[in-house]
C-alpha cells in the first residue's frame, strides 16, 4: 500500500487480511487463472498429425537391440 491510512491496523497488513491485499490477491489469481485458459484455448487450435509408421525400420531397430524390449516397450 502506498498511503496506508493512520487508523490501518499493522496486524491486518501483516497477516495478509486487509481488504487491499484480499483485492490484490484476487486479481493476480483471476489474471493467472485467464492467462491459463487462453493458452489451453490456443494449444487446442492446434491438432498434431499423426506419423506414418515404416516397420521395416522399427524392426531392424528391435532387432539390433541387445536386450529384449519389455512389454511397455514392445507396444510401441
Amino acid at each position: 500500500m502506498h498511503r496506508p491510512p493512520p487508523t490501518l491496523q499493522l496486524a491486518d497488513l501483516e497477516t495478509g487480511k486487509h481488504p487491499a491485499q484480499r483485492r490484490l490477491i484476487l486479481e493476480e489469481l483471476l489474471a493467472h487463472n485467464l492467462s491459463m485458459l487462453a493458452l489451453r484455448a490456443g494449444a487446442q487450435r492446434y491438432h498434431a498429425q499423426p506419423l506414418s509408421t515404416n516397420n521395416i525400420l522399427k524392426d531392424k531397430l528391435l532387432a539390433s537391440l541387445p536386450f529384449k524390449p519389455t512389454s511397455a516397450q514392445a507396444r510401441w
